[in-house]
């Protein structure tokens, strides 16, 4: 098995170990994504990271389900149109 990323696992900066990288997506208004817990949805909105606050994106999953979703640290996944 080979060793996966656990989003939000804080390393100290004086580990021997590096940290694992984290890959940034990047979402646009119009994608189409799927989410473990909710489904396929559409991104209806997108806030950049700034300060210390994490990239935020407002996806609607049909039915008047609308969510605001931290990324990193979500299960999104962008779907190819």
């Amino acid at each position: 098995m080979s060793p996966r990323a656990v989003p939000g696992r804080r390393v100290l900066p004086t580990s021997p170990f590096k940290a694992p990288a984290v890959e940034q997506v990047v979402y646009a208004v119009g994608d189409w994504v799927t989410s473990d817990r909710h489904g396929l949805g559409r991104v209806i909105s997108v806030e950049a990271a700034h300060d210390d606050v994490p990239a935020r994106v407002l996806v609607d999953y049909r039915g008047g389900n609308v969510r605001w979703l931290t990324s990193p640290g979500t299960t999104l996944t962008g779907l190819a149109d």
